[in-house]
């Protein structure tokens, strides 16, 4: 008899992408699922789905090459050991986008969501979808908190495609913006890859026992945000960085429904 094994349902949500021309890998990141009023979206980064520099709007690719696809490795609803490979277009067939991002702010927030293919949703379980994961409750995070940043460092994985569970800490006030945007910091020193990862607070709770006495038991999760990459020290001596776009972002690009546009 084949041996169960228990796989968190985190560790199931956080899905590594290649980023495409065609049949050409231009880079590698993170992705996840996120369900809004029965539709699925794929969520990662601004910079990922235009593969241009949120700020310049340049390619960021050496070739000036820009992404017309975007292949997702998930995984197979009942073998998890199975990827699962879904291929979604960044554009249509006028080179529009296909994807949001921020009405407001646009690109100044690092985040963009596209709407997945009704087509596509009978291949993967809806309950893999970020914000369908809340087994036992959220619960408010606090400035020095520990965080982890689920993705792909330089594109390595764990077993089956699944991402690395990155540590970090919560190093700005979670109730104030940095930038003057729905910014948080995290510290810990992140790599090229985790970018679009899901990062999530996930720590032991502790409950009331019979007899009185306190013990742990179980889990407080909470998505707290979408990763964006770290803010580029001078030299290694100082602190390592990185921007955290707070949850809030992505109901926000799907409401608004504001695809980019690049003249």
């Amino acid at each position: 008899m084949n041996e169960v094994k228990m796989i968190n349902h985190f560790s199931v949500s956080s899905l590594f992408v290649e980023i495409m021309f065609n049949e050409v890998i231009l880079a590698c990141g993170t992705a996840f699922y996120y369900c809004c009023d029965g539709t699925i979206y794929l969520v990662s980064n601004w910079h990922n789905f235009s593969g241009r520099h949120p700020e310049t709007k340049k390619p960021l690719h050496s070739q000036l090459a820009v992404p017309n696809k975007i292949k997702v490795y998930g995984h197979n609803l009942t073998d998890l050991s199975i990827p699962e490979l879904h291929i979604y277009n960044l554009l249509d067939d006028e080179n529009g986008c296909t994807w949001f991002e921020h009405p407001i702010f646009k690109s100044l927030i690092d985040v963009a969501v596209l709407p997945v293919p009704k087509s596509n949703l009978n291949t993967f379980d809806i309950s893999s979808a970020i914000n369908a994961i809340d087994p036992y409750g959220n619960s408010p995070v606090e400035v020095g908190d520990s965080l982890f940043v689920l993705g792909f460092p330089f594109g390595i994985s764990g077993t089956y495609n699944f991402p690395i569970w990155k540590a970090a800490s919560l190093a700005s006030e979670p109730a104030l913006d940095q930038e003057n945007l729905p910014l948080l910091y995290i510290d810990t020193a992140t790599r090229q890859g985790m970018s679009g990862s899901p990062v999530i607070s996930y720590r032991r709770r502790t409950i009331m026992c019979g007899d009185g006495q306190r013990c742990w038991s179980k889990f407080h999760s909470t998505f707290v945000g979408v990763y964006s990459g770290r803010i580029t020290p001078k030299d290694q001596l100082e602190a390592q960085l990185g921007k955290v776009w707070k949850a809030h972002c992505i109901e926000e690009i799907i409401k608004g429904a504001s695809s980019p546009v690049f003249l």
